[in-house]
């Protein structure tokens, strides 16, 4: 992918874009999974409300960027 950044991982190439938010979507490819339902789900809208309160982050909403692109995670 133009415009982003390639980790090398357990012999993955991981993604992220250039203001480090991470491609979910890409690292599920990866491992023959998909992400299509991961958000929608109630053990994940639990996760992510933890995640922001321990992060002081304003609502899940703002740990996660859904797009064209797939899904990307907070840099945190």
């Amino acid at each position: 992918m133009k415009d982003s950044i390639h980790v090398e991982y357990q012999n993955k190439t991981i993604l992220f874009n250039m203001s480090g938010w991470l491609s979910a979507s890409h690292v599920a490819e990866l491992y023959s999974a998909s992400v299509d339902n991961w958000l929608s789900s109630t053990e994940t809208q639990e996760y992510l409300a933890d995640v922001a309160t321990a992060l002081g982050v304003e609502g899940p909403q703002k740990l996660t960027q859904v797009s064209a692109g797939g899904i990307w995670l907070h840099p945190k």
